[in-house]
């Protein structure tokens, strides 16, 4: 046990205890072993390189930074835990590459209403876990804050996860102004957060700014409670199988998805889906879902987890937690902003085609009339492609979400070998 300030110059191996119980130990030769470590209130522990570590947060202030420093590194999990109510900070531009398990984990449940926990991880390296780049979960009440610089990734899983469990409850917020995100593997998202409490009013806050990957989603976000969504995405998103972007609220809560003037958003289905799951909600609840698309949208052929075609844009208020349903006892708005900057692409696949009953003659047909109309409002005469496809079947898979009546902007397709691309172009501001 020490307090003051301290600094050891040589590797510390511990088969015992640490414990700071005041002021700063500062191990700058590195930590290894497989003793206890505990940082106690208003104590800071500074690591220059570590093999995995569990480090026991004791409560009040407590603070663990991870420094970089030339010839010392983070080769294991650095895992932060408490069961006491608190505020726990880990810092530093420490990088952590792991050949098992995650970078960095936080797990508190020691927090209530009256005295939470509250979890500030602020990393400014780049983050690399065997399994998740990292994972943090909060048990019991209390924020979660995730502010990071460098690239995170997760090797077998995925890249940045937060989430409050069924017993947890508190705002998320990930600010990630310059890394990517990067998940690995068939169901990993490049960014994941979660309030699994449907009791939490808590709110998720997501901005990604570096571009964010996975195998199945680039962003997810869901609540089961009642709290509001707001996702702010740049650079490049990909959700290699599914979504690129995907907000789920099954509350009152608004949901705003905005991608920033040079993303780019790519998907295996639908670009950017964003819907509510509520069985009841009531008008008085004011509930929206807004989506402001700046940058470029290109959707795959796959049909989306509804069975349906795949679209760049999905929005609305299902009316069911499962699939959709007509139900009049859901009430709410949506608001599709495509701004004029980007163009929005959707892939059709060969069985589309023969389901619509159409070739690819008649695509590409459709396609050059479109291109040779070169801008006409929408609003007197709709594209050629859209009569087509209410003859015919949704060919670009808008149909069955935007009315005819609200279409602003022009739809032109591209012929190519594989199949036929459909794009939003010179769009006006408007409202879909």
């Amino acid at each position: 046990s020490v307090s003051g300030s301290n600094t050891v110059s040589a590797m510390v191996t511990n088969t015992g205890a640490i414990e700071v119980q005041a002021g700063t130990l500062n191990l700058a030769g590195g930590l290894s072993g497989v003793g206890s470590v505990t940082i106690d209130n208003g104590a800071t522990l500074e690591l220059a390189g570590a093999t995995a570590q569990t480090i026991a947060f004791a409560g009040g202030v407590d603070t663990l930074q991870l420094d970089k420093i030339v010839g010392q590194s983070f080769t294991g999990t650095i895992a932060g835990q408490s069961t006491k109510a608190g505020t726990f900070t880990i810092k530093g531009a420490a990088d952590i590459t792991t050949s098992s398990g995650d970078a960095l984990d936080f797990t508190a449940s020691g927090g209530t209403s009256a005295a939470p926990a509250d979890i500030i991880l602020t990393p400014t390296g780049a983050l690399t876990g065997a399994a998740n780049g990292v994972a943090v979960t909060q048990n019991g009440a209390g924020d979660i804050s995730f502010t990071a610089a460098g690239d995170i990734k997760g090797l077998a899983g995925h890249g940045i996860w937060l989430r409050d469990s069924a017993t947890g409850a508190g705002d998320i917020t990930v600010n990630d102004l310059t890394g990517k995100a990067a998940g690995t593997g068939a169901n990993s998202v490049g960014v994941l957060v979660e309030n699994l409490n449907s009791a939490s009013a808590g709110g998720i806050s997501i901005t990604q700014l570096g571009g964010a990957v996975g195998g199945a989603y680039g962003i997810d976000a869901v609540t089961l409670g009642g709290g509001d969504i707001t996702i702010d995405a740049g650079g490049t998103i990909t959700g290699s199988s599914i979504y690129g972007i995907r907000s789920r609220s099954y509350g009152a809560g608004d949901q705003t998805v905005t991608t920033k003037v040079g993303s780019v958003v790519t998907s295996g289905s639908s670009g950017i889906v964003a819907v509510n799951r509520s069985i009841v909600l009531g008008a008085t609840s004011a509930s929206t879902i807004t989506v402001n698309a700046y940058g470029a949208i290109n959707s795959g052929s796959s049909l989306n987890l509804g069975g349906n075609t795949p679209s760049g844009i999905e929005a609305g208020y299902t009316g069911a937690a499962n699939g959709t349903n007509a139900n009049t006892a859901v009430n709410g708005t949506v608001i599709v902003f495509v701004m004029d900057m980007p163009e929005m692409t959707v892939s059709i696949s060969t069985e589309q085609m023969v389901r619509w009953g159409i070739g690819a003659e008649d695509l590409e047909e459709i396609a050059r009339e479109n291109l040779g109309r070169n801008g006409a409002a929408d609003g007197a005469t709709h594209p050629q492609i859209r009569r087509h496809a209410a003859k015919r079947g949704d060919a670009l898979g808008f149909g069955r979400k935007i009315l005819a009546a609200h279409v602003g902007a022009n739809l032109v397709a591209h012929h190519v070998p594989e199949g036929v691309v459909g794009q939003v172009e010179r769009v006006p501001d408007h409202v879909l």
